[in-house]
């Protein structure tokens, strides 16, 4: 089956009114799967163990990811102005 025809009938099974951004994670998920079975049959990437032990640790933020995208206000911690929360400032 081709990758056009997988993701028609992919398409075909899904609800009428699915999102357009679900559709596109579907078909993501599909990809991958197909690039880690090709990786499988060649001898690459991490075993199925791996992967799942992978799955089920929690995600670590680390910082700093993007040193210098943005900075901290002098005065972050001060109260907000109350004309802040109706929308005035």
């Amino acid at each position: 089956m081709s990758n056009r025809e997988i993701v028609i009938d992919l398409v075909g099974k899904l609800p009428e009114d699915t999102p357009m951004e679900e559709i596109a994670r579907e078909i993501e998920l599909l990809a991958g799967i197909r690039i880690a079975r090709d990786q499988a049959r060649r001898g690459e990437g991490i075993s199925a163990e791996d992967a799942r032990r992978l799955a089920e640790q929690p995600w670590k933020r680390i910082a700093p990811l993007h040193p210098g995208a943005w900075e901290v206000r002098g005065d972050f911690d001060q109260p907000l102005p109350e004309g802040f929360w109706m929308g005035k400032e």
